[in-house]
């Protein structure tokens, strides 16, 4: 059955209910370089990201996620921003609507298959591996390889206010999070499936084409963290990588605008590496994941 979602603006907060079910916070109404959007950074303690709770299961990669959703969202898999270009941001390492194929879209591609879909998405479906509407008039694919501005509408079409559809589509991944357990068979679980085969594969390309066969863990961190924030261009990834003292040279890559984060960063690598948990290992092309081998270099 369809869940009825119900949103109340409390000054510049907005807060929603999913049927008869406890209040709970979406977003603060914020402005953006002209937007007008919603932003929720708050962190609940069974909606947060802890490599400690995914080791069983994701071993190292669970830890080497973990900086960059601390830079990104503080872990919290309730993350949210409607104000920026990508129209949609959600989750632990902020997915984003605009990009075709990317994090967002295969998140929320993998969230429709579950049975609990129709129930927060009713007029949304997969057909040929793409989210589609469904209308009165047909159905009407929202993204391919090249576009999702559908996508983008449907989520958030107004930039310049929060509108309806904007809160209430904020509150269904907020409500379907708070809902269920966090298995792999939830946004939340899947959120974290679709993040580590994310790392995963694009440590894969970085190493060869960064030449990072037997580079320290902390040294890929650095790069994926840039990369995934778009901070920085390969340009100046591989001249960081010529200095004698690689670490900080990659740190020092981005804006300034952008050296809060670098100094996160830094801080929960550094705080991994005295802990041990950090810098005891190399990435193995031959392996395509982090060994156990040797001093790093």
């Amino acid at each position: 059955m369809a869940k009825d979602i119900t949103w109340r603006q409390q000054q510049s907060n907005y807060l929603a209910k999913v049927d008869d079910g406890a209040e709970f916070f979406v977003g603060r109404r914020v402005h953006y370089d002209g937007n007008v959007g919603l932003e929720n950074e708050v962190v609940a303690s069974d909606h947060e990201y802890k490599a400690a709770d995914l080791r069983h299961e994701y071993d190292f990669w669970a830890d080497f996620i973990e900086p960059t959703a601390i830079c990104e969202s503080n872990r919290s898999f309730d993350c949210l921003n409607t104000y920026d270009r990508a129209a949609f941001t959600f989750g632990f390492l902020q997915y984003a609507a605009h990009v075709p194929d990317g994090d967002f879209v295969l998140w929320f591609r993998n969230i429709l298959s579950l049975p609990a879909a129709h129930d927060w998405f009713p007029d949304l479906t997969i057909q040929n591996g793409k989210i589609c509407q469904v209308t009165n008039r047909g159905t009407n694919q929202l993204e391919d390889n090249r576009s999702t501005q559908g996508l983008m509408d449907f989520l958030n079409s107004n930039s310049d206010a929060i509108d309806n559809n904007e809160v209430i589509n904020a509150a269904k991944f907020i409500g379907w999070q708070n809902k269920a357990s966090p298995s792999q068979s939830s946004p939340q679980g899947a959120q974290v499936r679709i993040g580590m085969q994310m790392f995963e594969s694009n440590m894969k390309f970085y190493a060869r084409k960064y030449n990072l066969d037997g580079a320290a863990d902390y040294i890929c961190i650095v790069i994926a963290d840039i990369l995934h924030q778009g901070r920085g261009n390969s340009s100046q990834i591989m001249d960081a990588l010529r200095e004698t003292d690689k670490y900080q040279a990659l740190l020092a890559i981005g804006p300034k605008s952008f050296k809060p984060r670098c100094a996160t960063l830094r801080k929960e690598i550094d705080d991994r590496r005295s802990s041990g948990i950090f810098g005891q290992r190399v990435y193995s092309v031959r392996d395509e994941n982090f060994v156990l081998r040797g001093p790093p270099r």
